[in-house]
């Protein structure tokens, strides 16, 4: 060993358990990156999934409102029809 080297070496063997740490910080924060992400993707696909189910209820929704409306029109075209046949049974 150089005897130049040897001042250089003891600073970065002193370094050493540092730069474990920051390495081992750095795999944690990825890790949680990694787990934040996939958590992510699956919160979207839940939401994707919620906005397909609530457009479905709303199809269904107006479906069965034009029915009531057409129900509604109907009833009331048979209750005028009711109430002319009426007048012209009492009329006679």
């Amino acid at each position: 060993m150089n005897e130049s080297e040897f001042p250089l070496k003891i600073p970065l063997l002193c370094l050493l358990p540092q730069v474990d740490d920051e390495r081992r910080s750095a795999e944690s924060l990825k890790e949680q990156m990694d787990k934040t992400q996939s958590r992510l993707k699956s919160l979207k696909r839940q939401l994707d999934e919620a906005e397909e189910e609530l457009q479905r209820e709303k199809a269904l929704k107006r479906k069965a409102q034009r029915e009531l409306d057409e129900l509604q029109e109907a009833n009331e075209s048979m209750l005028r029809e009711l109430v002319g046949l009426r007048k012209i049974r009492y009329d006679f």
